[in-house]
This record gives structure tokens, C-alpha cells and sequence, in this order.
């Protein structure tokens, strides 16, 4: 029995690390793609400078569609207006020595910088710019430069629309899911934490790193939105708006963070032998809640039930009432007050938002009902 479950689990971590890496791996095959196929169209074309369409299918291959739609759109727009703006440049003021065309170089870089600096999609053009003015005349016309580089980056541009599209396309959606996954896990790790230091100071060497991972994640979900707004609006993905889920994991976040600043202050004794293990019940279950939510969004099944969390909730309420009864609040100071009365309403923001988070995940197996060639994701058994 031992010797077969061995292979198993072997097996099974070994798809989950591939799976973490998914969006790696694929980035790097279609990166590899786009540029054999840039590289391919270069030759077959011939154009003056082939290695402009290569780099440009290199640079618009993103990680997701709607990341390559953002970097190709801003792409072509700086090189279009660039390569305009050098050609002008280039037929008012002649520029024939090289005193002449550094002349023109500056007085053409200096409004386009200014214009990168404020408007990103634009950081390209003083680049574009710079190279049609500073190519060498001998070989092509200024005007004519200008032309093949408008050329060489638009065909590397919509080579890399189309690997990015065809060759193991990466939905931004579906990034985002894994993200949203990834920090509820975080946030149930970083309750743990606070948990097991209830009433005590906590050991931030812990803590400290669980905290700037779930920063970094929630930065990316952050980053991912506007990808899926991208390919919502332009009909790429089917996708609910992602603007209610960065918010509910924003305040989610703040929930636990909140919650854990209260939790660790020192408590009076007798009160902390009441509350104790009522709140742990109480963390223990929203733990729970947190980890189901985050399978279930994962693999877009049903909400998990809020009906253990509103238990747990109900009996810590009772118990502070009975703590109050009993008058053991009555000679603790105000701040002591504020701390054990400021944590029901800390878990009742935490039970809202829990029902707004679960009404996420309603909204992502209500989307995958409606694409019913679409399964959920699912784990190897080892069989």
C-alpha cells in the first residue's frame, strides 16, 4: 500500500508545481514562437533591417491577451507616431552632415520626451524617432527609413497578436483566478498566524513575509484587471467584471490585517481564558471558509456555506455578552475596552465580506455554466 501511494504523490506534486509554473512555460513557448516566426517573415520579406520585426514580436508577447493587446496597441501608436514625427523632421529641416542630423535628432527628441513622460503609450516614439533619423543615409532615404520601421514593427506586432492568440493563449481571466486563489490562501495562512499569537505579541519574522507575498499578489490582481478589462472589451473572454473581486479582496485583506492587530494585544487574564477558545473556533472557521473559497473560485464550483462561520460568530457573541453580565469589563480601562468591543465589529465586516466573496464565486460557476464545452480544472488521482 505504501509502496503504491508513493508514486502517487510524487505524481500529484509534481503536477501541481507544473501547474504553478503553467503560465511560465507557456509564455516562453509562444515567446519562442513569435520569434522563429518574426525571423521567418523577416527573410521571406527581406526587408532592409529584418531584426526589427523579431524584436518587435519578442516585445508585444505578453502573459496573458490582454497584456500583448495593451503592449502591441502602445506599440504601434509610439512607432507610428515616431517614425512620423522623424520623417517630418527629417524632409523640413534636410539634415545631410552629422552636425546637421544631431541637430534634428534633439530638436525632434525633445517635444517627444515630453510627451512619453506623460502619456506611456508614447514611450516609444523618441526611440522610433531617433532611429529613423540617425539611420544611415547612404543605405536609404530618411523618409524612406521612416517607412520600413513603420513596416518591420507593425508585421512584429501582429505576429505576436497572433501567437499570443493561437499558440497556448493565456487568458487574463483565468490569471486572475489563480491569483485571487493564491491570496485567499495567503490571507488564511497570515489568520493562522495571528491565531496561535492571540493576546501576545507575534513573531514578525513570520509574519512580515506573508505580508509582503500578499501585497505582491494582491498588486498583481490589481495589474491583472485592467488585462481583463481589455479582453472583456474587446470580446476576447466572457469574463464577469474583475473590479468587484480586487475590492473584496482588498477589504478582505484589511479584515485580516485589522483583526490581527487586535487580536495581538495583551488581554487581561480572565477575559483571555473566556475568549480564547471561543475566537479560536471563530478563526478556525473563517480559515476554512477562506481556504474552501479559494478551491471553489479556482475550479469555479459552488460557494462554500457561510453556516459554521455565522455559528462560531453567534458564540462569541454570546460569550462577550456573558463576559459583560458577569462584569469582568467593568475595572479594565478604556483601551482594553476599545480592543475586546472593536472585535465584533471586525468580524462582522469579515462575515459581509465573506458573503460578498462568495458571491464571486457564484458569478465565476455562473460563467462557466455558460460555456459548456469548458470543465473545471482538475488534479491527477494517481491512478
Amino acid at each position: 500500500m505504501v509502496k503504491g501511494l508513493a508514486p502517487r504523490l510524487r505524481i500529484r506534486a509534481a503536477w501541481r508545481a507544473l501547474r504553478s509554473r503553467s503560465i511560465a512555460l507557456k509564455l516562453a513557448v509562444r515567446l519562442i514562437v513569435a520569434g522563429v516566426l518574426g525571423l521567418l517573415v523577416a527573410r521571406l520579406l527581406n526587408v532592409p533591417q529584418d531584426y526589427w520585426i523579431v524584436i518587435a514580436a519578442l516585445l508585444v508577447v505578453q502573459g496573458s491577451v490582454g497584456a500583448t493587446l495593451v503592449t502591441g496597441r502602445d506599440r504601434m501608436i509610439g512607432t507610428l507616431f515616431g517614425a512620423l514625427a522623424g520623417g517630418l523632421a527629417a524632409l523640413l529641416l534636410q539634415p545631410e552632415s552629422v552636425e546637421e542630423r544631431s541637430l534634428a535628432v534633439i530638436l525632434t527628441l525633445a517635444p517627444l520626451a515630453v510627451l512619453a513622460a506623460f502619456r506611456p503609450p508614447m514611450r516609444i516614439a523618441p526611440v522610433t524617432a531617433a532611429i529613423v533619423l540617425l539611420a544611415d543615409p547612404s543605405h536609404t532615404h530618411i523618409v524612406e527609413s521612416a517607412a520600413f520601421r513603420v513596416l518591420e514593427i507593425f508585421l512584429g506586432t501582429l505576429i505576436g497578436f497572433a501567437v499570443s492568440l493561437f499558440v497556448l493563449p493565456s487568458r487574463a481571466h483565468k490569471q486572475l483566478t489563480l491569483k485571487a486563489a493564491q491570496g485567499l490562501r495567503l490571507m488564511e495562512d497570515l489568520l493562522h498566524r495571528y491565531e496561535d499569537s492571540f493576546g501576545q505579541q507575534p513573531q514578525h519574522s513570520l509574519l512580515d513575509p506573508l505580508h509582503e507575498r500578499l501585497r505582491s499578489t494582491l498588486a498583481e490582481v490589481e495589474a491583472t484587471v485592467d488585462e481583463v478589462r481589455r479582453e472583456r472589451a474587446n470580446r476576447m473572454a466572457e469574463a464577469p467584471d474583475p473590479e468587484p473581486l480586487a475590492r473584496n479582496l482588498r477589504r478582505l485583506r484589511s479584515d485580516v490585517v485589522f483583526m490581527g492587530r487586535t487580536l495581538v494585544q495583551p488581554m487581561p487574564s480572565p477575559i483571555l481564558t473566556r475568549l480564547e477558545p471561543v475566537f479560536e473556533e471563530v478563526a478556525e472557521t473563517i480559515r476554512s471558509h477562506l481556504r474552501q473559497a479559494a478551491r471553489a473560485y479556482e475550479i469555479a464550483g459552488p460557494p462554500p456555506s457561510l453556516d459554521d462561520v455565522e455559528a462560531a460568530l453567534e458564540h462569541f457573541t454570546q460569550t462577550l455578552e456573558q463576559i459583560r453580565h458577569e462584569h469582568l469589563t467593568q475595572p479594565l480601562p478604556t483601551t482594553d475596552l476599545g480592543q475586546i468591543y472593536a472585535l465584533p465589529f471586525t468580524l462582522e465586516n469579515f462575515r459581509e465580506n465573506l458573503r460578498d466573496l462568495d458571491a464571486r464565486i457564484a458569478e465565476r460557476q455562473s460563467e462557466l455554466r455558460t460555456e459548456p464545452d469548458r470543465k473545471p480544472p482538475a488534479e491527477p488521482t494517481g491512478n
